[in-house]
């Protein structure tokens, strides 16, 4: 994995594996208003919180997302 890094800040904003040099991982965190964000999926539900809920609209993996 790749973590790319704001220069002022240090905050992490985007990652890339080497399985899929082409997708950016954005952290929705660092976005101010991310109410536009539509997540299509969802990986280490195995990890997920009691207290999350889940999506029905989006594509679960329990561990890693399989290589495309």
């Amino acid at each position: 994995m790749t973590k790319e890094f704001c220069a002022n800040c240090g905050s992490q904003f985007f990652g890339f594996s080497s399985r899929g040099p082409t997708i950016r991982q954005v952290k929705v965190g660092t976005i101010d208003d991310a109410s536009f964000v539509n997540p299509q999926i969802e990986v280490y539900k195995i990890r997920k919180l009691p207290n999350v809920g889940l999506s029905d609209e989006t594509v679960r993996f329990e561990k890693e997302r399989p290589p495309s």
